[in-house]
């Protein structure tokens, strides 16, 4: 049969129990497109990549670039003022034209406690070349720790 299809007869044993079930497995393979075609220029997040705590050279208001070749995650964990927020902005150039994509604020409006600080976390992907910071909207956020 030339049609492109496999019977149960044509699997090997141990493959599968049935054409159905028949998954092939290939880390050099392409995403199919909309159009059926292969995706180009999608760079791999995370692939020979570890998390490092870069707490001790970052700081709020300070802009940094990725320029690992790759996407890269950050994972940001900061204390601000119960109605204060904290933001992570982005810009293909430094100095300019930066675009907050993730924020959280500081308060849980739903808790019972007399606290002023709380903590809270924004963790998202940094396109290769692109410069991103943590800014406030209070004095008071204070960075607990970063990671990329």
């Amino acid at each position: 049969m030339l049609d492109g299809s496999i019977s149960d007869t044509q699997l090997s044993s141990g493959v599968g129990t049935s054409a159905n079930n028949l998954v092939q497995l290939d880390a050099n393979a392409k995403l199919p497109a909309g159009d059926g075609s292969a995706l180009t220029g999608v760079s791999s997040i995370g692939v020979g990549q570890s998390w490092t705590d870069v707490t001790s050279s970052r700081a709020k208001d300070t802009e940094y670039q990725n320029t690992t070749g790759k996407p890269i995650m950050i994972s940001v964990t900061f204390t601000t003022a119960f109605t204060a927020i904290g933001q992570i902005s982005v810009s293909s150039s430094s100095g300019s034209g930066f675009v907050v994509i993730a924020s959280a604020d500081g308060g849980d409006y739903y808790t019972g406690t007399a606290q002023t600080s709380h903590q809270t976390n924004i963790s998202l992907i940094i396109p290769n070349n692109i410069y991103y910071k943590l800014t406030g909207n209070n004095t008071t956020l204070a960075l607990v720790a970063w990671a990329e």
